[in-house]
C-alpha cells in the first residue's frame, strides 16, 4: 500500500481527481508499504526510479498488478509508472524529473 504524501487514503472521495490513474495497491517487492523510505520524515514521495526492479518487481513476466482507486485492476510496466499514479498533482515534496506531479 502506498503511504506517500498526497495519496487518497483517509481522504474523502472528492480528494481524488483521477481515480482511474491513482494506484491504491500494487505488487511490491520489499515491504507491504510503498514510499521512499530513504526520506526519514514525512512528507515522503514515491520511490523512484520506477524501473528499479528491487522495488517494482516484474512478477508476471512483463509487469506487476495494480489496483486503482476507481476499482479497476491492470498489468503495469514499471518503466511506464508516473509520480501521478501514486499521489495527487502538486503534492510535496517535488520529485526531480516529474514537475507538477
Amino acid at each position: 500500500m502506498n503511504y506517500s504524501e498526497g495519496i487518497p487514503m483517509v481522504k474523502k472521495d472528492a480528494f481524488v481527481t483521477h481515480g482511474s490513474q491513482r494506484l491504491v495497491m500494487r505488487d511490491h517487492r520489499r515491504s507491504p508499504g510503498c514510499s521512499d523510505s530513504r526520506v526519514t520524515a514525512a512528507p515522503r514521495p514515491p520511490w523512484v526510479p520506477f524501473d528499479n526492479t528491487s522495488h517494482y518487481p516484474t512478477l508476471h513476466g512483463k509487469g506487476l498488478n495494480g489496483l486503482f482507486y476507481d476499482g479497476h485492476a491492470g498489468l503495469l510496466k514499471p518503466a511506464e509508472l508516473r509520480v501521478s499514479n501514486f499521489r495527487e498533482p502538486g503534492s510535496v515534496p517535488p520529485v526531480a524529473g516529474y514537475p507538477g506531479e
